[in-house]
């Protein structure tokens, strides 16, 4: 009589698991519904993250913001700050007093430059004529010392006593304290015979009268010593201080002639 009981039980089983199936089947789109939320959830979730991260970098940067205003403003302090804002004074009051005095030097030697050219015109008007000019031109390379009438003019001659008179204008410069010159000139033999006679005298005649007048003898505050083959204006004749000639040991400089042995010294 157990076997009736036993047909129920599986009719009630499969019946079961039927219904188990049925459910299975009404649930697979509340199921899909729910993964796909919680994918949802989690993108939401995620952004939310990365929303709050960009709120705390922007309120980072407002509050960096804020503070470099206040350093600009003088209202918020930095030591850091504070230290470079002194040494940038100081830098620009040192740069500062330094255009002064470069601008003093440059001043100063604008008026020393304009001082020697005016007395370089003054030397050539007196040692040669009135109807002659100097001019001193600045280049890259050099400085050149002109003779003028007019114009620049050239030539051997002209270019030897260009040369001869700047030697006289640096002399006279330092004496009236435009130029730094030790108030000494040495003239070896200059070619008289480019310069010529009349331009030789007359050059002579100009620093002797130059010497004259700024105290002669023992107050003039320079030394100027030319050598020269050629006589001196005669005016000149009271300041040759020795003759020397290559006929007589004698009269020669140092008495003998250098690079020869003495008699007797063999």
């Amino acid at each position: 009589m157990a076997l009736p009981v036993i047909a129920q039980s599986d009719q009630a089983a499969a019946s079961f698991a039927a219904d188990i199936e049925a459910i299975d089947k009404e649930l697979v789109e509340p199921r899909a519904r729910a993964i796909a939320l919680e994918k949802r959830v989690a993108e939401v979730s995620a952004k939310q993250r990365s929303s709050e991260r960009r709120i705390e970098a922007i309120e980072r940067l407002g509050r960096e913001l804020d503070r470099y205003a206040g350093l600009i403003a003088g209202t918020e302090q930095d030591a850091e700050l504070a230290r470079l804002r002194e040494t940038l004074r100081l830098e620009e009051a040192t740069q500062a007093g330094l255009a002064v005095k470069v601008q003093g030097v440059r001043s100063r030697t604008t008026e020393q430059f304009d001082r020697v050219r005016r007395l370089y015109s003054a030397v050539i008007a007196a040692a040669l004529s009135p109807d002659y000019s100097g001019e001193i031109v600045v280049t890259d390379d050099e400085i050149e010392f002109e003779i003028r009438r007019k114009a620049a003019i050239g030539g051997e001659a002209v270019e030897s006593l260009a040369v001869v008179l700047a030697d006289a204008c640096g002399l006279l410069a330092s004496v009236e304290g435009a130029a730094n010159h030790p108030g000494f000139v040495v003239h070896d033999s200059p070619r008289e015979a480019d310069l010529g006679s009349a331009l030789y005298h007359r050059f002579i005649s100009f620093m002797l009268e130059s010497h004259n007048t700024l105290g002669g003898e023992n107050q003039a505050p320079f030394q100027y010593i030319m050598t020269t083959t050629t006589p001196p204006p005669p005016e000149c004749n009271g300041v040759i201080r020795v003759h020397l000639s290559d006929d007589d040991d004698a009269r020669l400089l140092f008495k003998r002639r250098l690079g020869s042995t003495p008699s007797g010294l063999l």
